[in-house]
């Protein structure tokens, strides 16, 4: 080996030592650095790579494929089973709605009925309640909402005949 190679070699040694020394270091940097940040987001960008990034994490989290949630979709005629809202309507896709418990699969719904059965815990007594105490509520207001307009028209009637 000549001289040249040597100190390539020694430059490549001392450089490993440190990568293994400052790990941690090093990756943070390549994380932050402006050309790595750009390589990333074009790669991520891409249309097969999204596909692949979202069939993976279907298959991780519910143990379906992207095939399986198209034809979820296609089965709930592109609208939310919650509101029935259309997907086009919608700035994002549907979300998989799935048992917390038992992690099986119910449906498709739009982020804010996926977010309100979160919020309930998914506990039918809640939703039973709350659908009791929204129908009061409407049939309360109906009735005010009545005699207001009642009296309302009543004044504005007793005011033209005089």
């Amino acid at each position: 080996m000549n001289q040249e190679d040597l100190a390539k070699q020694k430059r490549k040694e001392s450089s490993k030592k440190y990568y293994e020394e400052n790990k941690e270091a090093c990756k943070q940097r390549t994380k932050e650095h402006p050309s790595c940040i750009a390589a990333r987001e074009k790669y991520r960008n891409k249309p097969e790579t999204k596909d692949k990034i979202r069939n993976w994490r279907l298959l991780q989290n519910y143990g379906i494929t992207n095939q399986d949630y198209e034809q979820m979709l296609e089965n709930q005629g592109f609208c939310c089973a919650g509101c029935g809202l259309h997907q086009n309507i919608l700035e994002k896709k549907l979300h998989v709605d799935h048992d917390h418990v038992t992690g099986r699969v119910r449906g498709l719904l739009c982020g804010n009925c996926n977010r309100a059965l979160g919020l309930v815990k998914d506990n039918l007594e809640t939703l039973v309640r709350l659908h009791e105490y929204l129908e009061k509520s409407n049939a309360t207001w109906a009735i005010t909402s009545e005699v207001l307009r009642r009296a309302f028209f009543h004044d504005v009637h007793s005011r033209v005949d005089r």
